[in-house]
C-alpha cells in the first residue's frame, strides 16, 4: 500500500501545483473552464474572486471614465451652444454696421451730388460776376452814366457776390 499511495500524493502533488499555476486570476473564467482540475484549483486558489475583483474594479473604471466623458461632452454642448450665440450676435451687429455704413454712402452720395450742383451754380454766378464787373467798368468810364446806373450795378455785383459767398459757404458744410 505504500507504493500505492506515494504515487498518489506525487500525483496530487503534481495536480495541485498544476491546478495553481491554473488558478491565477487572469485563466480563471467560470465561463470557460478548460478542466475539472482547472476549476478546483481556481475554486480552492482564489482565481474565481481575484478574477471577479478584477472585472469589478475594470467596470468601475470604464464607468468612471464614461461619467467623465459624459461630463466633457456636456461641458462641449455648453461652450458650443454659447458660441452659436454670439455668433448670432455678431451676425446682427455686423447687419446694423452693415446698414450704417450704406446709410453713410448715401449721404456722401447726396453730399457729393449738391457739392457738384453747386460748384456748377458757383461757375456760372461767377461768370455773371464777371459780366457785371465789366459793365460796370464800362459804365464807369462812360460820361453819360447816372449815378442811378452805377449804383445799380454795384447793388446787382454786391448781390452776387453774397450768393457766391453763400454757395462757398455751403459747400465747405459737410453733413
Amino acid at each position: 500500500m505504500k507504493r500505492f499511495t506515494t504515487p498518489a500524493i506525487v500525483l496530487g502533488a503534481t495536480l495541485a501545483l498544476a491546478g495553481c499555476a491554473a488558478g491565477t486570476a487572469e485563466n480563471c473564467d467560470a465561463l470557460n473552464a478548460n478542466s475539472v482540475f482547472q476549476d478546483f484549483a481556481c475554486k480552492q486558489g482564489g482565481g474565481y474572486e481575484e478574477r471577479l475583483a478584477l472585472i469589478r474594479a475594470e467596470t468601475r473604471a470604464k464607468v468612471a471614465r464614461t461619467q467623465l466623458t459624459a461630463a466633457e461632452t456636456a461641458e462641449l454642448q455648453a461652450q458650443a451652444e454659447v458660441m452659436a450665440r454670439d455668433a448670432d450676435v455678431l451676425e446682427d451687429r455686423l447687419a446694423g454696421l452693415n446698414a450704417d455704413l450704406a446709410a453713410m454712402r448715401l449721404r456722401i452720395d447726396s453730399v457729393t451730388a449738391r457739392n457738384e450742383s453747386q460748384r456748377a451754380q458757383l461757375a456760372a454766378l461767377r461768370e455773371e460776376l464777371s459780366e457785371a464787373e465789366q459793365n460796370l467798368a464800362q459804365v464807369q468810364s462812360a460820361s453819360s452814366v447816372t449815378p442811378e446806373q452805377i449804383a445799380a450795378l454795384q447793388s446787382e455785383i454786391a448781390r452776387k457776390k453774397a450768393a457766391v459767398s453763400d454757395i462757398l459757404g455751403n459747400m465747405s458744410v459737410v453733413e
